[in-house]
């Protein structure tokens, strides 16, 4: 099997590792500047910590998931959700920067227009978050209503990684099938 790499290959895969590296490294890098130990910086964090804002948005995620099935003592604090003594604590390692960064690389590095791209980014993003959202939810509950740590037996990263990965094969497949059905009606009869 010969494998041919076309000059738009090449690119797209310079251009998608750019892009991840970016993403990834960036928040990392975010991440360590909001921090107040280390390298801190007052604008970082008061202006550009996103990664707060998205562990923010999952913790009040899963509180507000838990309450509309009707858990309605459910708190959060600054990095975790609780009910009664049960909690699950959110670091940042948890909050699902990988699988965002690999997504929004992906999509950020195809050949399409930025009104695709933007829409596809965002519809990834907000699937890999509500799947983010559910492993918190379930987790938490499995921990409240009969402490078996069925989640932290199976290892809840591994199943969130299995999951939110079939989540990104299958907008990876609809993205691009969506991108050939566009070639396709833009073409002429006579071609």
């Amino acid at each position: 099997m010969k494998l041919s790499f076309s000059k738009h290959n090449i690119f797209f895969i310079l251009k998608f590792l750019l892009l991840f590296c970016l993403f990834y490294y960036g928040t990392i890098l975010v991440i360590g500047l909001a921090a107040p130990n280390g390298h801190y910086s007052e604008i970082i964090n008061r202006y550009f910590n996103y990664p707060l804002w998205l562990r923010t948005s999952l913790l009040k995620g899963a509180r507000g998931l838990l309450y509309i099935i009707g858990y309605k003592d459910v708190s959060i604090t600054d990095k975790q959700v609780e009910i009664s003594r049960s909690s699950v604590r959110l670091v940042y390692s948890c909050i699902g920067y990988g699988v965002m960064s690999f997504w929004a690389a992906f999509v950020l590095a195809n050949r399409s227009s930025w009104k695709r791209k933007i829409f596809w980014t965002l519809l990834g993003l907000l699937m890999i978050w509500f799947v983010n959202v559910l492993r918190i939810s379930f987790l938490l509950l499995d921990l409240y209503l009969n402490n078996s740590k069925f989640f932290l037996k199976y290892n809840h990263h591994l199943l969130f990684n299995i999951a939110v990965y079939l989540v990104i094969f299958l907008l990876m497949f609809l993205y691009d099938r969506s991108q050939r059905s566009k070639k396709t009606t833009l073409r002429s009869p006579n071609e």
